[in-house]
Parts: structure tokens; sequence; C-alpha cells
């Protein structure tokens, strides 16, 4: 029928092929114009989705969820709740030691610590602290972890220090003398064996950044300071974790019922006799 019509205008069949060329050229514009389209829009589909997931990234990180910052609240009060308990059972918060503490130096009061910590810690000891904090964020909980590896070193984590100083390092235990709230716990029934697999664990995370998000302890790419002594015992089947989210604070160490206290900052008139008698003898 259309060869027909193209006769009477004097087309013929050449001009039967140009049309019919024509039409395929229009078709393929077309399939071009449509793939071009649906380029375009995946191009947009997938710019979106990574702008919509580094913002919900970037709000999760700078404000946690009001479930996380009750959590907090409660971390933070109980954390209070258990030093008060313990620092106020020590002797020396009753009267008859208060006298004679008052009037030690400070430079006193750090040695006699520094002697208490030199005689009573050991491989795998965890050091606690509310004297230091190793982040300043308001989201942080509060206070500050170690774990003793020997020969008077600490692997700390630390965020708040000079970048070189930053992250997962080595530090001296000589500085845990003058932490007037400190602490001191060992792990019930670790084995030697097992102590040394936790102090290799803590240190394969040396010079591995500072979490700054609290609520993200699962991370193994970076670290704040409990969660490095959490995840160092936790890889060798220890968890001191009571936090149901992802978080573990300082304070959860000493009331896991997992650890026994070794060492407490506060001075006694105990240990101020036996500081003496011991240098006394020496």
């Amino acid at each position: 029928m259309e060869e027909d019509y193209l006769k009477k205008r004097g087309g013929g069949k050449h001009r039967l092929c140009l049309i019919s060329k024509t039409k395929k050229n229009r078709r393929g514009v077309i399939m071009l114009k449509r793939i071009h389209l649906l380029v375009v829009l995946f191009v947009l589909i997938i710019f979106t989705a990574c702008s919509t997931k580094n913002n919900v990234e970037q709000v999760v990180n700078n404000n946690p969820s009001l479930t996380e910052q009750e959590e907090l609240v409660k971390i933070k009060e109980y954390t209070s709740t258990e030093l008060n308990k313990l620092f106020n059972s020590v002797e020396i918060n009753k009267s008859t030691s208060k006298s004679i503490y008052t009037n030690l130096t400070n430079e006193k009061k750090a040695a006699i610590r520094k002697w208490k910590i030199e005689n009573t810690i050991k491989k795998g000891d965890i050091l606690i602290t509310y004297s230091d904090n190793s982040d300043n964020s308001a989201f942080w909980v509060g206070g500050h972890a170690g774990l003793y590896i020997g020969n008077n070193i600490v692997i700390e984590a630390y965020g708040n220090k000079a970048s070189s100083l930053n992250g997962v390092k080595y530090w001296s235990l000589d500085r845990w003398k003058n932490y007037e709230s400190a602490l001191i716990v060992r792990v019930y029934s670790a084995s030697d064996t097992t102590i040394n697999k936790v102090i290799s664990t803590a240190k394969a995370q040396i010079n591995k950044p500072y979490n700054h998000s609290y609520f993200n302890c699962l991370t193994t790419s970076k670290f704040y300071c409990s969660q490095l002594v959490w995840y160092s015992w936790l890889k060798n089947g220890y968890d001191f974790k009571n936090s149901l989210l992802n978080c573990i604070p300082p304070i959860d160490f000493y009331t896991s019922g997992k650890t026994f206290l070794v060492y407490t900052s506060s001075i006694s008139n105990n240990d101020i006799e036996n500081y003496y008698k011991y240098y006394s003898n020496q």
C-alpha cells in the first residue's frame, strides 16, 4: 500500500528505501536519548544515596539519639554512685586518718601511690581513673582506662592530646601515681597464657586512631580507652560490658563481677605506715 502510494508520487522503490532508513535513524536517535536519560537518572540516584548516607552518618556521630543520651546520663550517675561507695569505704575517709593524710605533701602522696602501685600491679591488670579523661567531648562518659603489659608500660588510647600522642600508644605507668581517683582491678582466674594473648591483642592495635564515637564500640579500626581494654579481653574470652548499647564505660571493669580490686589511690594509715617501714628497712 505504501509502495503504491510512493509510485503514484513518482518516488518508486528508491524513495521507499530512503523513508525506511529515515524511520530507522529516528528510532536509533530516540533509543540513544532514552539510554542517555537512564544514565543521567542512575548517576543522580547514586549521588543522592551517597549524600544521604554521609548526612546520616554526620547526624549520628554529632547528635546521639535520645536513647543514647539517656544511657549516657544513666552511666554517669551509676559511675558516680559506685565511686562514692568505693572511696567512702576506704580508711582515708575516716576521721582517724584524715589528719595524717592532710599533712602529707602532694609529692609524698604521689610517692606513696607509686610505691603501692609498683608493689601491687601485675601484667594484664586494668587501670581506671576519674582524675583524667581520654576525650573532651560532651558525649564522653568520663574517666580513662588502660591495660598494664609489664615493664612499667601501659597501653592507652587518647583523643585529646597533641596529634602525635593521640590514638593507641604506649604510656609510662609512672603517670598513674598522680591520679587522686584511680583503681586497679584484676581479672578472676585468668591464666598467664590468656593474659599474654590479651597483651598481644592490645599491642596489635598500636597507632590506630582514637574513636570519638562513644556508642560505636564494635569497630576495630579505631579505639577509645575503655573500648581498647574491653576488646583486648573480649577477643580472649572475657566480656565486661554491662550496657545494652554499643558502649563500654571504664566503670564496667570494676562492676562487671569478673574482676577484683587490688588498688585504690586513697591513702590509709596502713599505707603510710607500710611505706615508711619499707623504706626504713632498705
